[in-house]
């Protein structure tokens, strides 16, 4: 076994119905926090539950609820504006990873100089220190998917240059992790299915990753188990509260794995795609997540097995090809059973367009790319997004 760090150091609070304890778990932070949501969440009623349970609390609360998939760093910008002299003690981020990532971001943007571009880590230039001055930030996911809650990461996308990238730093970290499945209930099913595929594609990503370790291999094993097990019925019985657990649990591993070995080449395809397009995070996941998984099933026989094994296939007496083949059949299975079928078309990529895709991805994201077992070249990841076309 080699070496490893690994540092978590978010808290978990788990459980059906935990929101309800956010204003008591919550006031050690402070008395003034800034509650970012998204606009629907916080019409379907959810900003106000959290606006009371704080108040209960002795804690005055501001909402920000403006937050839109892929968040732009002039919107943290402007978010920070506004509550900048409110005396804001600690940030709430409710939602998905577009909220949860704004919220880290708006934790910066209040204490650093600057605009929040700056704090962000793009190669080529200087990146400002992000210190411990950052406010403190507590997670509560409504979709297992990013995995946010468990990492130091704030993805954004700078909207002069359409470049994605993310702000890290240990800083970021939320401070607790408040993971109800009870909100995850009213889902819709596509939506279930692509921020459950992204959660599987952090698992499986963080385990293939050469910068993996005997601690995240255990996180991301346990993660594809529990993604395998529980996705088919989270989507097809969104009421169902075992799946929902399960996802929500999945999906936490999946993050405490990629916060220990990173991404890779998946999400190096998929970032290029969020800047210039807006595409979903999850839909630019799932269709880069077969395309790439066929490509490397055969660089690790012994993953791929654990793979299949952790996918509830059998492979007892086969040979270490033939079970790892299986599983990337497996993980073809898993997508084919939510019903997912994106195209890069759909959403008005053209084939001219893949050059400059493939050079963002071999270029900014070249990071996650040298994670990936077999490191791709520019023409490799042209032929993959030929494939995702």
């Amino acid at each position: 076994m080699t070496g490893f760090e690994a540092y978590l150091p978010t808290r978990i609070v788990f459980g059906s119905g935990s929101l309800k304890t956010v204003g008591e778990q919550t006031r050690q932070y402070g008395k003034a926090a800034v509650v970012i949501i998204d606009r629907f969440l916080a019409e379907s009623g959810l900003a106000r539950k959290i606006e009371e349970a704080l108040s209960a609390a002795g804690i005055v609360s501001y909402t920000f609820s403006e937050v839109e998939p892929n968040p732009r760093c002039s919107l943290v910008d402007q978010a920070a504006e506004t509550y900048k002299d409110l005396n804001i003690e600690f940030i709430i981020g409710v939602g998905g990873g577009s909220s949860i990532d704004f919220a880290k971001a708006v934790a910066v943007a209040l204490t650093h100089e600057g605009n929040v571009w700056h704090y962000v880590n793009e190669p080529g230039r200087p990146v400002g220190e992000i210190t411990a001055k950052a406010l403190p930030m507590i997670a509560i996911p409504t979709t297992s998917g990013t995995g946010a809650e468990m990492t130091a990461v704030s993805v954004l996308v700078n909207p002069e240059t359409n470049v994605k990238r993310g702000l890290y730093s240990e800083s970021l970290y939320p401070k607790m992790a408040l993971i109800d499945p009870k909100l995850m209930v009213t889902i819709p099913s596509n939506l279930t299915a692509t921020t459950g595929l992204d959660a599987l594609s952090h698992a499986l990503e963080a385990y293939i990753s050469v910068d993996a370790s005997a601690y995240s291999d255990m996180l991301a094993l346990e993660a594809i188990r529990q993604i395998g097990l529980h996705l088919p019925a989270a989507v097809h019985d969104g009421a169902n509260p075992e799946a929902r657990s399960g996802m929500a649990w999945g999906a936490a591993l999946a993050g405490a794995a990629i916060a220990v070995s990173g991404v890779t080449l998946v999400h190096a395809l998929a970032h290029p795609l969020g800047g210039w397009y807006n595409i979903g995070h999850g839909e630019a996941i799932v269709m880069g997540l077969l395309p790439v998984m066929k490509r490397t099933w055969m660089l690790n026989f012994p993953k791929f097995r654990n793979i299949a094994e952790a996918l509830g296939v059998s492979v007892y007496n086969m040979s270490p090809k033939a079970a790892a083949k299986c599983g990337v059949i497996a993980i073809g299975e898993l997508i084919e059973e939510t019903g997912i079928n994106l195209r890069l078309r759909d959403f008005g990529v053209k084939e001219e367009d893949l050059d400059k895709l493939a050079g963002d991805a071999t270029g900014y994201m070249a990071g996650c790319l040298e994670s990936h077992p077999h490191v791709c070249n520019v023409e490799e990841v042209k032929e993959i997004y030929l494939e995702m076309l």
